[in-house]
């Protein structure tokens, strides 16, 4: 990981030579599911509307849910497929529309992040930065960072 980031700022090299152990994972994307019940079984959360990370949503997505299903679950005791067809129905709208959300969002990212390294660069390669980025004066821009 060091040689990656060779030439930037000796703080952020100390910084990242303690680290011992790096996981890198891919980030996937699902369209939105047409339902989320079938009979006496739903989903919820991750598990009905899975999010790109950028919006920051798919926790407190998932707590609307668990609160609407709740209040459904209790409003129709007596009919729990009923109840989980009103879950559906309460919660599938906004969900859809923030999971989509989400994802625009990563790709406008994504898109902007390219363009501006290709800018920099002057190829849309996976070639490191420039080095004008690891000048010295660039590097006093980030705070010292002393281990103990």
């Amino acid at each position: 990981m060091l040689a990656a980031f060779a030439g930037w700022n000796d703080a952020l090299l100390e910084m990242l030579s303690k680290v011992e152990h790096v996981f890198k994972w891919g980030i996937y994307d699902r369209d939105p599911l047409a339902h989320w019940t079938s009979g006496r079984i739903t989903l919820l959360g991750d598990a009905a509307h899975p999010m790109m990370p950028t919006l920051a949503q798919g926790a407190s997505i998932t707590l609307e849910d668990a609160y609407a299903l709740a209040r459904n679950v209790a409003r129709h005791a007596d009919d729990p497929r009923r109840a989980l067809r009103a879950y559906e129905a309460e919660r599938i709208d906004r969900a859809r529309r923030v999971q989509l959300q989400a994802r625009d969002q990563f790709n406008t990212t994504k898109k902007c992040r390219l363009r501006r390294r290709s800018a920099a660069t002057g190829s849309s390669s996976t070639t490191p930065p420039p080095s004008r980025w690891r000048s010295p004066a660039k590097r006093r821009l980030v705070p010292r960072f002393r281990s103990s």
